[in-house]
């Protein structure tokens, strides 16, 4: 074959496989839909105003019930949602449907039926092999889908950007960057995942397992959400650690190093148990189970696949005793720790008490530190969000409490003041807004003279301050700061 005939061939090549993708994508603007969200986030450092209002663009899939599919994230903070058909220059607002931040993903309705009105429905493939190609799907413009190859490198189990819920994530290799805007994957005529977000190795996706769950969980009618067991495990590598917890005569099983409240385990499982298998499937000691297609997975995946209220048993090994015990799931929800990791509705308590901005400390406040939070953001509030973000019985009362900055006037002059956790105000622990704005009502007297009393954790020491002229010095931060809600003060 000449050269010239080996270059002819060559772009015969291309060119059919070019029309092959085209093809693809073309034939998926059917069922496939761009979103344009108008998002007004907080101002995490100033949680009585909002940040510009900011245009993203995001990708919606249509399912059974005229409704679109998407990310939760895509509709976090939303204040407007519209729908743009492929081709088409209408736009159709949107509502929220249902939203579940665990999951990542959200159902979205068209207010006119004319949004979605000849778009076909898909249906979503559960499980996708390892090394798997896939078509990974993304608006070029308002008129075209284009295709993106992707290879599935593994399955790992993360937690999403709106929560800790920490669920089976597909983790792809592709050469196309700036992904992770709900894209939906596709395999062989079928949709398998939707992207949820992308990383310097990675390009995320939800899988069609969990994207079925939430389906199935809506349509149910009663949603029931994802559940969790309330254990942390610790891998059991240790011959010493067996031998001390009665567990030296078998191989696998990882220990339980904590059993948290609310749930049935709360009194069936103990610090120390070896949990060996779930629902008959044998856990080895690092807490991996082997799955028929992605061969070492964690156990929280078997966890993901069943439905909050569901029962579950758990063979576990007791001081050397093997017990089988059976348990109901309780619903999974990130909020009820003490840092919360979401917001429901779109504003922020907060109290300003001579300039000092007390609020929660929340994952979103710790967000500000940018993509790598978890390293950048002050130590002591990554040491609470790591060691002390504890499960609680009554998320509402009990929080970290934090001063966010302080607001300079002659009222608190002399404090500097950032990112301090408090714990306590004129003698009383506060745990809460509630708590604070209580302990604040009830002031130090010296003298004759009022004060409040703030002690800070971590060494930062203690604020004092005067009442006296206190309304004085919040009307004049008012107009400097710009704080237009008076409920944003503290009031005696």
């Amino acid at each position: 074959m000449t050269l010239l005939n080996c270059r002819f061939h060559l772009v015969i090549a291309i060119l059919i496989a070019s029309y092959a993708t085209t093809s693809i994508a073309q034939k998926w603007e059917n069922s496939v839909v761009r979103i344009f969200a108008s998002k007004k986030q907080i101002d995490e450092s100033s949680p009585w105003q909002y940040e510009e209002i900011r245009q993203q663009t995001y990708h919606g899939i249509v399912v059974e019930g005229n409704a679109v599919l998407t990310t939760a994230f895509a509709v976090q903070d939303a204040v407007q949602l519209e729908l743009l058909r492929f081709g088409e220059n209408q736009k159709f607002p949107l509502t929220v449907r249902f939203v579940d931040y665990e999951s990542n993903l959200a159902l979205l309705s068209p207010e006119d039926p004319a949004g979605t009105a000849g778009l076909s429905a898909v249906k979503f493939v559960d499980e996708l092999p390892l090394d798997s190609t896939v078509t990974i799907l993304r608006a070029r413009d308002n008129n075209q889908l284009i295709s993106i190859a992707a290879t599935l490198q593994e399955v790992g189990i993360h937690s999403s950007v709106t929560s800790e819920y920490s669920f089976a994530t597909y983790l792809l290799k592709t050469q196309q960057s700036a992904l992770g805007w709900s894209e939906p994957l596709i395999r062989s005529g079928s949709v398998v995942a939707l992207g949820s977000g992308q990383d310097n190795q990675f390009f995320h996706a939800i899988p069609g397992s969990i994207i079925n769950h939430f389906l199935d969980d809506y349509k149910s009618g009663a949603y029931k959400g994802f559940p969790a067991i309330g254990i942390q495990l610790d891998r059991l590598n240790s011959p010493e650690m067996r031998k001390m917890i009665g567990a030296e005569a078998v191989k696998d099983g990882i220990r339980i190093s904590k059993v948290e409240p609310g749930s049935d385990f709360t009194t069936l499982l103990q610090k120390d148990d070896v949990l060996l298998a779930v629902d008959g499937v044998r856990i080895n000691e690092n807490g991996f189970f082997n799955h028929p297609l992605w061969g070492s997975v964690h156990l929280k995946y078997l966890i993901n696949r069943r439905f909050a209220g569901d029962k579950v048993k758990l063979d576990i090994l007791r001081q050397g005793k093997g017990l089988v015990i059976e348990g109901q799931l309780p619903k999974f929800n990130s909020n009820a720790y003490r840092i919360a990791s979401f917001r429901v509705h779109n504003e922020e308590p907060h109290v300003i008490f001579g300039g000092f901005v007390f609020r929660e400390l929340s994952t979103p406040f710790l967000k500000q530190w940018g993509s790598d939070w978890r390293s950048t953001a002050p130590y002591p509030m990554l040491y609470e969000y790591s060691f002390r973000n504890d499960f609680v019985v009554d998320p509402g009362r009990q929080r970290i409490i934090i001063i966010s900055r302080v607001l300079a006037d002659e009222f608190n002059r002399g404090y500097d003041i950032r990112n301090a956790i408090v714990t306590a105000i004129n003698g009383v622990p506060v745990q809460s807004m509630a708590d604070v704005e209580a302990a604040l009502k009830a002031p130090v007297s010296r003298g004759g003279v009022q004060y409040a009393r703030i002690v800070l954790d971590y060494g930062e020491g203690e604020v004092v301050l005067s009442y006296d002229k206190l309304d004085e010095a919040h009307k004049r931060i008012a107009a400097t700061y710009n704080v237009p809600r008076t409920l944003s003060f503290f009031a005696k």
